[in-house]
């Protein structure tokens, strides 16, 4: 395979390992406290003990640990790991799959860097330094795949 499609698979096999990894370790702070626990087991307690707005505007008040603020705050970083994940699957499987795809519909990459620019800004403002890194590397190799890509497509056609 040619090494300008590896930058993308470099940068999505990063957001593959992320995601699923975020996936997987959320699991832990449903039966313990987890790596996305909070420190002062007080503040599970009162998470557990309070909806939010959207839950009850929906489907009305619940003692549930699933509607609780808590709930949801799991269901986030289960859902958000299963995203980026996938994200990252979907550019290998498309570059597995066809590598000339990039070329045949051009605003797959233009989308990705979008969504990875968005998702370096939101991890940036929310989040700490190492998925800060993670998706600033993942936009990195996008990038210069992608520049790589076209340049590599502009002298064939030259030629």
């Amino acid at each position: 395979m040619d090494r300008n499609y590896k930058l993308i698979l470099y940068g999505s096999w990063i957001l593959i390992i992320a995601g699923f990894g975020h996936f997987l370790i959320t699991f832990l702070d449903l039966f313990l406290s987890g790596p996305f626990s909070p420190p002062d087991e007080n503040v599970i307690i009162s998470m557990q003990n309070v909806s939010i707005n959207l839950i009850e505007l929906c489907r009305g008040k619940s003692s549930s640990v699933f509607k609780s603020m808590w709930g949801a705050y799991i269901g986030f970083n289960l859902t958000h790991g299963l995203g980026v994940g996938f994200f990252g699957l979907i550019h290998v499987l498309l570059v597995n799959n066809d590598k000339n795809i990039y070329l045949h519909h051009k605003i797959l990459i233009p989308i990705s860097i979008l969504i990875s620019s968005v998702l370096l800004l939101i991890s940036f403002c929310f989040f700490f330094y190492g998925p800060t890194i993670l998706v600033f590397l993942n936009l990195c190799f996008l990038v210069v795949g992608y520049i790589k890509i076209r340049k590599e497509k502009i002298n064939l056609t030259q030629h």
